[in-house]
């Protein structure tokens, strides 16, 4: 078991290698974690942080039995591997505006925002399992260029409170309109299996809720 506390800094910060951490307390620190490379893996672990509890730009991260009572568990701005499985998170959410660097899925544990656009890459998946809510920031894209699935799921719009709460934690001060958000784009060779899922609010400027490019 370990603690960190006491930090004007970020707690840990790791560029290369592979790391495991378990059963570790994080006091309240502007990001707790800064994944800027490698693999991570945190396990049965608290995160005090009131913003970010891991930012990864780029690199592979697994999380598994913790418990965030951050704004943002995960945010990804460059390139991410990831995966999870049993997090007690709250009101938090994982920010994804990155590659996906390979397959995922995708849990109904966090509400899920892409933040400006995120890609699934010629051969590459991404999978949102029943339940699972995908929520999209003003004018934010997803890129389809391998395969995207979905089975009853929610894609909507980040001002959307009545699936999976006040995400963008604005106490409600803000309502989803059409056109919130671009959408999803499939490119020439994309794959897209979506199963009972529920689309709302997309459809910014000339896009659609999901748009197709032509071979």
């Amino acid at each position: 078991d370990s603690d960190f506390s006491k930090s004007t800094g970020n707690h840990v910060s790791q560029s290369a290698g592979t790391t495991t951490i378990e059963t570790t307390h994080f006091a309240p620190a502007p990001i707790s974690i800064s994944l800027r490379g490698g693999a991570l893996s945190v396990t049965d672990s608290v995160f005090a942080t009131s913003t970010t509890a891991i930012e990864v730009s780029p690199g592979t991260l697994h999380i598994a039995g913790n418990h965030f009572t951050a704004t943002h568990a995960v945010w990804s701005s460059v390139g991410i591997a990831f995966s999870s499985d049993g997090n007690n998170v709250g009101e938090g959410d994982v920010y994804l505006g990155s590659t996906f660097l390979a397959d995922t899925i995708l849990y109904p544990e966090f509400p899920y925002v892409i933040s400006g656009y995120a890609t699934i890459p010629a051969g590459g998946s991404l999978s949102l399992l029943p339940g699972t809510i995908m929520k999209f920031a003003t004018r934010s894209y997803l890129n389809v260029a391998g395969t995207l699935t979905t089975s009853s799921s929610t894609i909507t719009s980040l001002t959307d409170d009545s699936v999976g709460g006040d995400t963008n934690h604005d106490g409600h001060a803000t309502t989803p309109h059409a056109g919130d958000y671009c959408g999803i784009l499939f490119y020439a060779g994309a794959v897209g299996n979506l199963e009972h899922t529920q689309i709302a609010y997309g459809g910014c400027s000339y896009w659609y809720n999901i748009n197709y490019e032509r071979a």
